[in-house]
């Protein structure tokens, strides 16, 4: 399984390719190459301030609506994130909030997947 990094900067560039990716997805006239996206939190689906972190002030809608389109194709999302413990949990249930779960968080997928089917 190979994995698609998706990062602020690059989001940026991929939103549309990404849209595009979905539609066809939906319409079944392709099938995903990358079955997994890493994707980053803070700064690329979030933003916070110093005075703010660990909590979110805003979220960018459209990255999270595009990745909530690709779970729904059969993509798998894996939160890759500096955030770790307390600051973690409050990042998921952020996005939690806005319908999108991920399927794994700071961990390769393919070893969570191989553990989970021991």
């Amino acid at each position: 399984m190979r994995l698609l990094s998706v990062s602020c900067s690059s989001l940026c560039l991929l939103g549309n390719y990404l849209v595009g990716l979905v539609k066809k997805l939906e319409r079944g006239s392709i099938v995903l190459k990358h079955k997994s996206v890493a994707l980053d939190f803070d700064g690329t689906v979030a933003f916070t301030s110093p005075e703010t972190y660990p909590y979110v002030e805003s979220v960018n809608y459209r990255a999270i609506e595009v990745m909530k389109k690709y779970k729904k194709a059969g993509g798998k999302i894996v939160l890759f994130t500096c955030r770790t413990d307390v600051d973690l949990d409050i990042a998921i249930e952020c996005l939690l909030e806005y319908g999108l779960e991920v399927d794994a968080a700071n961990v390769d997928l393919r070893s969570e997947e191989r553990r989970v089917g021991q």
